[in-house]
Formats: structure tokens, sequence, C-alpha cells
């Protein structure tokens, strides 16, 4: 015990000192100092919990739960009011056509090839996996992508993990003429695998060991009650933002392109969490809702349900009954998204016997099985964006590109035809058709996906005109916000950006939850609660003004992801692909009508002599030279829709151009 304190004044006269000096350092220096005070932070949680739960093993507290033996279990949390908190799992087709993943795979309706190339993926998880499985083999190098530490038990105690990270990694080694076992990103240059324990350290360590390492699956949670019948959470802890969500934003905040995500779990369906009286749990106020607990609630995270994976007689996928739902107790949108969660195709460590089989497989249900579908559609996304971008785009882009991409969930718990998004499946069902195209398209124009800072007293204001009408106008923006200190405050939002669009002197307003009514559907307002806003505007041709503002005093600069779709838009003042180089006289665009690549300078002194266009993959599909003209079009009617380059030789240089053939 003295050792502990001793360790802990350590740590809180560390912490002082560098909060002492952070506004003299470079910035390089202020995110290593960040790191550091993150490592400590964490470990002086840690050693707070393991003083609490030795002082509960050493007083034998009936709530400990204990083995077949009579062995106490050491508890892996504490909740706020001192009861000890145990993780659980929260466990045809294939994976793909719940997410429309098929897309933006080979042959799919997009061009497009991802598979993972590029990206590391972490999986923390229950016991040990069967790394050895066919399914995790790389065929190049005949050895296992999955990076296990030798230091963990490697005893295979269940099928959990092995199950979840077979739908990001699994190679499709084996398939039926109707479940195909595919994972998402079968290509990823490395898994890493670690037991549960100790994972807010050891994923800053692999944080800090790999550029690569963008995101991570987390399919368990602390449930309300636990196997052992009792209930780990009083009613007033339940939807609240706690120490452990608090570790998580803190990670989000120092690493800024790393997404955390984590399965919503399984207590929606009333069952064996009745007490009763047809609530889950004593003083639950909304009949199956308010069912978040620590972990789940980090404002910077995505938590993710579970649907169905049949259609229903309303011709969509329904919410699974037993998935989790919100929102957090101030009214955040929790869960944020949904995927597939029931008879899902997975690897298996142990066949029927029990016994470790490197070939066995089966169905598993669960928001287990939605989050690594999830996770794994998100790697692809970021594949897709840095083979555009040279980069990853930050966290809080990838998460405001699938909620504002999602597709709307109408039918739920009874409701019919509820529009916008909702405490039970949140912005609704992740589409990778959706997301991939807006990155594309961003390409193209550079409007789609803009990541920008806002500062103290600073208005952001962007105009862009609707050209079409096939498509709604959707803005939304997304950042990642320092962690709540405070964890008694009312609110969890640290600093409150907001997004209007006016157009014809309406104002447009996000979706925002009524924390006082967490059964209901989303109404729009001013959003005061989420670190993500979405507006949905509508399909009217015309011109639309964003403005992005903040209230109170911004905490530091704030980055800040803007997200725009619509049929046709343009922005104003840089409806064209444009070069600073050549004084932004050179533009290139797709002439829908005429089925032409147009090519036009608008310099008079300049003239194009010769033009090149490429492929995403290097290959040279045109070559048109020209005696200096200021205007060339190139038939396009035998290019597929997608990205291309563009070169460019003009008199005064050379200059490469991106464009989008729709």
């Amino acid at each position: 015990m003295k050792k502990y304190i001793l360790i802990l004044l350590s740590l809180i006269c560390g912490c002082k000192t560098i909060q002492k000096n952070h506004n003299d350092l470079s910035e390089d220096q202020r995110v290593a100092k960040e790191k550091v005070f993150l490592k400590d932070e964490v470990l002086k949680y840690q050693m707070t919990v393991d003083r609490i739960i030795d002082s509960l093993i050493e007083i034998n507290d009936p709530r400990l739960k204990k083995d077949k033996n009579n062995n106490i279990i050491r508890p892996n949390d504490i909740s706020p009011s001192g009861k000890p908190l145990y993780f659980e799992t929260t466990h045809g087709d294939n994976l793909f056509a719940s997410i429309k993943a098929e897309t933006v795979k080979t042959g799919g309706s997009l061009g497009l090839n991802l598979f993972g190339d590029g990206v590391t993926v972490g999986v923390w998880d229950y016991g040990a996996i069967l790394s050895n499985h066919e399914e995790f083999i790389n065929p190049n190098t005949g050895g296992s992508v999955i990076e296990i530490d030798e230091n963990e038990s490697q005893e295979v105690v269940d099928n959990h993990p092995t199950n979840v990270t077979s739908c990001i990694y699994a190679q499709g080694i084996f398939h039926t003429d109707e479940y195909d076992f595919q994972g998402l990103a079968p290509n990823v240059d490395k898994l890493i695998y670690r037991d549960w324990d100790n994972r807010d350290l050891e994923i800053i360590i692999a944080l800090d060991g790999n550029s690569d390492f963008v995101l991570s699956n987390h399919s368990y949670g602390f449930p309300i009650k636990n196997s052992s019948g009792n209930y780990q959470y009083d009613a007033s802890e339940i939807g609240i933002y706690g120490g452990r969500d608090k570790i998580l934003d803190k990670n989000a905040n120092t690493y800024p392109y790393y997404l955390h995500v984590t399965s919503a779990g399984n207590e929606g369906d009333l069952g064996e969490y009745a007490d009763g009286t047809g609530l889950q749990y004593a003083g639950q106020e909304f009949n199956k809702y308010d069912l978040l607990t620590n972990g789940t609630l980090a404002k910077n995270i995505l938590t993710v349900g579970a649907i169905s994976n049949e259609t229903s007689l309303f011709g969509t996928a329904l919410p699974s009954a037993f998935s989790s739902s919100g929102p957090a107790d101030d009214g955040r949108i929790k869960p944020e998204i949904v995927a597939r969660g029931e008879r899902v195709p997975v690897a298996r460590a142990l066949d029927q016997d029990g016994n470790e089989n490197t070939d066995s497989y089966g169905l598993s249900s669960g928001t287990s099985f939605s989050s690594p579908i999830t996770a794994g559609g998100l790697v692809l996304l970021q594949e897709l964006y840095k083979n555009y971008n040279q980069r990853f785009m930050l966290s809080a882009t990838l998460k405001g590109l699938a909620c504002h991409t999602a597709d709307d969930i109408k039918h739920w718990n009874g409701f019919k035809d509820i529009v916008g998004p909702d405490p039970k499946t949140g912005y609704g069902v992740l589409n990778l058709e959706k997301a991939a195209t807006l990155i594309m398209n961003d390409s193209a124009n550079n409007t789609n996906l803009q990541e920008l800072e806002l500062n103290n007293d600073e208005e952001l204001s962007f105009s862009y005109t609707l050209t079409d009408s096939s498509e709604p106008f959707i803005a939304s923006i997304s950042w990642t916000d320092p962690a709540k200190e405070n964890l008694s405050a009312v609110l969890d939002l640290v600093n409150d950006l907001d997004i209007r669009v006016e157009k014809d002197g309406e104002i447009y307003y996000p979706w925002k939850l009524d924390a006082n009514a967490k059964n209901q559907a989303a109404t729009k307002g001013d959003n005061f609660v989420d670190n993500l806003e979405k507006v949905d505007v509508g399909t009217e041709i015309g011109t639309y003004t964003i403005t992005i503002t903040h209230k109170a005093t911004l905490k530091a600069v704030q980055k800040v992801s803007l997200i725009v779709s619509g049929g046709g838009f343009l922005t104003l003042g840089n409806e064209k692909l444009e070069t600073e180089d050549l004084d932004n006289t050179v533009l290139a665009y797709h002439n829908i009508i005429k089925d032409v690549i147009t090519i036009r300078n608008l310099d008079s002194s300049n003239a194009i002599n010769n033009t090149r266009i490429f492929d995403i993959n290097g290959r040279m599909l045109a070559n048109k030279k020209q005696a200096s003209q200021q205007l060339v079009e190139i038939d396009a009617s035998a290019l597929n829709s997608g990205i291309y380059f563009l070169n460019i030789q003009t008199e005064k240089g050379t200059l490469s151009i991106k464009t989008l053939v729709k």
C-alpha cells in the first residue's frame, strides 16, 4: 500500500511539472510530453483501481466472482460506487452485404480493390487467440499475420477472440454455398492481438511503435448484470461518463489518427435481465433504453450496435432486440452506428468437442460481431483515403464520415418511418459504398472532406451550390473533444462547436436527442452535447452557406472535420480543380452531358500542348497532343466511373490534376 502511495505522489508531481511548462514547448515537445502524461494518467488510474480491488479481495467481498475451485476472480475495474466490475464478451451470407462492402472489392461497382493493405489494426479481447487457424495464415509468407505477446498466456480458453478477429482478417479459405467466411480486411499489414488485461497501456505502446496503427476493436464491456447474477452498477451509474471513458478520450486527443471501436453490449433484450418490473434494472426510467456503461460512453470512440441479417416486411434490416440502447445520460447519440450482428459466419478456435481446431467454423450473434465488421469496413476507408492523399484521415474525420453516409434505420422498437438518428441504432447502418464514393469525389474537387482548425472567437464559412436534386444536401462536423476532467459535471462536452446551414434566410439545424426522453427519436435544434453534428437539409437546388462557430471559450485550438455531400454540388470559388503553380488558371472536369474530360486554360498568354490520362494504378490511357490550345476535350466514353490523373503540359510548365469521371 505504501508503495502505491509513493508512486502516486511521484506521478502527481510529474504531472504538475508537465503542465507548468506546456505553453513554452514546441509542437513536437508538446506531443511528447502529452504522451508521457497520458501514460502516467493510465498508470495512476490503474493503481487506484488496483488498490480498491486489493481491499475488496482482502475482506473477501461477497460481490467478487469465484471460479469452480472457489478461487477469487480478480475484477477488471471498479464502478463509481466501488462495486467490482467484470468484463464480459458481447457475443452466409458473407459479411459484406450489410455494409455494402462488396462495392469496394474487386469487381465491385466502384472499380476499387480494397482489402486493408498498408493498415495495422488491433484487437483486444478475452484470453488467447488461435493464431495458427488456417484463416490467419498469410498466403505469401506461410506464417500467421497475428502478432501476439509471447508473455501472455497462449492457452485457448474461448472461441470469442478467434471469432471476432476473423471478421476483420479471415482469408476466406473456407466457404459454402450459403456462407462466405472471408473477413473485411484480409490484407492488413499487421493485426495486433492482446488479452484485455492492461489494454490501455498496451494500446499506447502499440501506437508509439506503429504509425499505420489507426484502429482497434473491443468486443467486450461491463454488463449491468454479470454472468454470476450480480448487478454491477447502481441505476445512477448507468449512462454516465466514467473514468474509463476519460482515459479513452485522453488517448484520442494524444493520438488523433487512432479510433477505438467498441461493441454496445447485448442487454437490449429483456430476458435474463428483467427484474420483474419489465425493466432491465431497478430505477430504470425508460424500458429498453439507457443501457450503456463505462467504456462505451467516451466521446471520441465509435460505439456499435447490431442489426439483423435479413430484411423485414419494411424492406430493410431491423435492429437486433439484444443490442444495447443509449443514449448517454447527457443526451449524446450512442451507439453512433450499427452493422450486422446476427448469424455471422466466423472462424472458431474449438470444435464441437472442445478441442483446438485450425479449420473449425460456425455462426455467432451479438454486438461482438457488428463491432469488428464495422472496424474492418473502416480499415478499407482509411486504405482508400491514403491511396489518394498519401496519409490517413483523422479519426474524427473517419467517424464523421461513417455517420454522415450511414443508412438511416427508420423502423425501431415499434416506431415506423422515423427519420433521423435514434437511441437504438444511432445514425444507422455503415454504408461503405456511400463513404468510399464521397472520398473519391473529394479527391476530385477537395470540397467533400476538409480537416480544418477553429480558433477562439473565429467563424468558418463555406458556400456550396447544389446543382442536382437527385441527392440531398447534407453537412456534418466532427471533432476530437478534450477529455472531461470533472466527472461530476452535468455535460460531457468540453469544446461546444456548432454547425448551421442557411439558404434564402432559412436556418437548418443538426439532429439531437433528448436526455429527458431517452426512448424518443431525434429532433432538430441546437446540439450542445455531441461532438458530431449532422444537418440533413434537402434536395432543393440553390446556394447554401455553412458556418462553423463555437460557444464559450475553446480549451485550445480545435481541429474540426467538415463533411459535405449532395447532388452535383460545387464549392463556390473553387468549383474546379486548380493549381497554384500556374496561377489558378487551368481547370479540368468531366462534362457529363458531352461525356468528355474538359481542360480549360483561362490564361490567354499560356496554352496547352499535351495531355495524358492515367488511372489510379498509373497506367496511361490516353495521350493527346495538340498545337497550343486554350480548350481541350478528350472523349471519356470508354472510361469507367472513378478517379483519373491528368498530366497537362503547357507553355508555362507542367501540372497534374485529379478528376472524377461519373
